[in-house]
């Protein structure tokens, strides 16, 4: 048994996953769960396809996996199988939709919408005006389809549909964290939206104890393990901070900053008549940081609710290059490397 908007059966057949996902038996635009459409998306896709869209299709699907952006679930937030078919449906071909998507706009609409989303790719489903089928989409793998389109027109290369494996770059790593923990097994969609959520969190507190995340990422071997990476500027930041206060004239407010900051290392007025005091940091280092957190505050950090007893019952804060972990270590090459193919292919 699986769970997602209701429960589904998932089953393992020669070796191939096989999911059963019951549905209402309703007219079209009468839903009562997500899984109603289904039927209709399959009559509308024999309808609107014939063999050789079909196979222009399987084409844009294999992109896709090339690229790392095939599938809608929360563990990827990428572009689905139905939505393949759908772009193919509105351009007619692989190559089409290529041509499209390189040109695509800020905030692009393709259909007829009916009101308006807020996503940063908004794709109608031609069965119902009301859904956006970009939502799943996430604005970074919204970017790299673009940025791919742009560079297989530029440069054809096989290695777009087969994929490019990449390595951690060793001198990013020396400013990663990785925050790994055990958890009891559960949906992979529920377990991924748990870590994701979690990760943003982290990177928010990070940010608030001064210290500059310029990536973060997420991932489970959806088995046992989980982790949330974050790349940093640095590792390590100043031991002093300038706190600013208020302006000398507005007394209650200056006589309580004073007070407050009587012990910092230095209280002044700047140039502008604002009272400043440099204060040592409580944590300059950052898996310091992040151990006093998650060990005195984790209740308090935006964690989701749903993993925190397992973060209680086993966290390890570890550097980027001390990971044996492969799903971690792949998690860590997307995180730390450039993209060859989106940015190597488009100089």
């Amino acid at each position: 048994m699986r769970y997602s908007e209701h429960p589904y059966v998932e089953a393992n057949a020669q070796g191939t996953r096989v999911n059963v996902v019951p549905c209402y038996d309703v007219e079209i635009g009468q839903w009562k769960s997500a899984a109603d459409r289904s039927s209709f998306h399959t009559r509308f896709i024999l309808e609107n396809l014939d063999g050789i869209k079909k196979d222009e299709v399987r084409l844009l699907k294999k992109f896709l996996r090339g690229i790392g952006i095939y599938g809608a679930e929360i563990a990827t937030e990428g572009f689905g199988g139905y939505v393949s078919e759908v772009l193919i449906y509105h351009y007619g071909s692989f190559l089409k939709v290529l041509e499209a998507a390189a040109n695509f706009s800020q905030g692009q609409v393709i259909g007829n919408p009916t009101k308006k989303f807020e996503t940063a790719f908004v794709l109608i489903d031609p069965i119902d005006s009301n859904r956006n089928l970009g939502t799943a989409i996430s604005a970074q793998n919204f970017g790299t389809f673009i940025l791919a389109a742009r560079a297989l027109l530029k440069k054809q290369s096989l290695v777009f549909f087969n994929g490019k494996k990449s390595l951690p770059d060793k001198n990013n790593l020396r400013n990663v964290l990785v925050v790994k923990f055990g958890y009891k097994k559960r949906s992979p969609d529920i377990i991924w939206g748990q870590v994701k959520r979690g990760s943003s969190a982290l990177a928010v507190q990070l940010e608030l104890g001064g210290f500059k995340v310029l990536r973060k990422g997420a991932v489970t071997d959806e088995k046992s393990e989980a982790a949330m990476l974050f790349l940093l500027h640095s590792t390590t930041i100043e031991k002093f901070m300038v706190k600013n206060g208020p302006d000398v004239f507005r007394k209650p407010e200056s006589e309580s900053f004073i007070l407050r900051n009587s012990k910092n290392k230095l209280t002044w007025v700047d140039d502008q008549g604002k009272i400043l005091s440099l204060q040592q940091r409580e944590f300059s280092d950052a898996k310091k940081f992040l151990q006093s957190l998650l060990r005195k505050n984790l209740a308090n950090a935006g964690i989701p609710s749903g993993i925190i007893s397992d973060m209680k019952r086993s966290f390890v804060i570890s550097g980027g290059h001390q990971v044996t972990s492969k799903s971690i270590k792949k998690a860590l090459a997307e995180l730390t490397s450039t993209n060859g193919l989106i940015f190597g292919l488009n100089k």
